[in-house]
């Protein structure tokens, strides 16, 4: 780590949860605007916040050299320690409240594109069987959710993992079950597929929205995707949440891999179309369950496999 990422290492800890937040969406998003969105406030109200911080941390936290702005670099190379600082915020939080203890907490870690689709809806259909219990869900990316099952944030994790890109756990502390499969499906607008015909005619470099490099789904992309690939490609769009990628394949931004568990209607009302024809490949995904072995109870040994049993319903109706 060098001397700057230190440097803002450190002044994490006295920023508020508004302002790693703020941070966060920025980072993720890469967009002022849109994370303006996130955050539920104006553009201007959330530039002001930004500038704000540029001004109490002495530092540079926007690119304004070009149009849309964009985090410094500095800036996006904080983001794991970014979530970690919220994290320990947020379990700070959690201390002080004064109805922090539940006596039958069910504490699940997930990654962005299960805990906006299918995670919900497989817990609403089993959450009868543990009515006394309390269930919390965090959502965040993959080396985070690993992070807090390892520091006992959480008792299970429900996330990602390919053949080849298997997730590392030791064995004697923490049990894995795969689910099921779910898959990455290439679609993009239909106007933008009368582009993307002359693009891939003319052999000329198609527009990509992806996941950003450092994150599961961002490697999975590179390996299976960028550099497998007969085309060129030039990333027109990141964003680390697959709900705010599909929206930017919707508005006709360039091509995009979705996992089949996010798409709902899109194909069907004719916003999206599959790629498939045109060479570009459905990528399979294992979706896994992870369980610390020392959490485990007898309620929860009858709760999780039909949890997993649930979300395998789900995804699998939509593939």
């Amino acid at each position: 780590m060098c001397f700057l990422h230190i440097k803002y290492a450190k002044s994490l800890y006295k920023m508020n949860q508004q302002s790693l937040e703020d941070l966060l969406a920025f980072i993720e998003l890469r967009n002022i605007t849109l994370a303006a969105q996130r955050r539920n406030i104006s553009q201007p109200a959330y530039s002001r916040r930004l500038k704000a911080l540029e001004e109490s941390e002495n530092t540079l936290l926007v690119d304004r050299s070009g149009r849309p702005s964009v985090p410094t670099k500095a800036l996006t190379a904080m983001k794991y320690e970014i979530e970690i600082a919220l994290l320990a915020l947020q379990k700070v939080s959690k201390g002080f409240s004064s109805e922090t203890e539940f006596k039958d907490s069910i504490t699940i870690a997930s990654v962005h594109s299960l805990s906006s689709g299918s995670l919900p809806v497989a817990i609403q259909r089993v959450e009868k069987l543990i009515d006394q219990s309390d269930i919390r869900i965090y959502s965040a990316n993959q080396d985070v959710c690993f992070q807090m099952l390892m520091t006992e944030e959480v008792s299970a994790m429900v996330a990602y993992e390919k053949a080849d890109q298997p997730l590392q756990a030791p064995a004697d502390l923490v049990d894995k079950t795969m689910i099921t499969t779910d898959q990455l499906i290439p679609v993009c607008n239909p106007d933008f597929k009368r582009q993307l015909d002359q693009l891939i005619k003319e052999e000329q470099t198609i527009p990509l929205i992806s996941y950003p490099p450092d994150i599961f789904l961002g490697r999975v992309m590179y390996n299976d995707v960028v550099t497998r690939s007969s085309y060129k490609f030039s990333q027109k769009f990141l964003a680390g949440m697959s709900s705010v990628l599909l929206n930017a394949a919707i508005v006709g931004l360039g091509v995009a891999w979705i996992p089949a568990s996010v798409l709902r209607d899109e194909i069907h009302n004719k916003s999206l179309v599959l790629i498939e024809k045109e060479g570009f490949e459905r990528i399979d995904l294992i979706v896994s369950m992870l369980q610390l072995r020392r959490k485990k109870t007898q309620e929860m040994n009858a709760f999780w496999p039909e949890l997993s049993s649930a979300i395998k319903d789900v995804i699998e109706s939509k593939l």
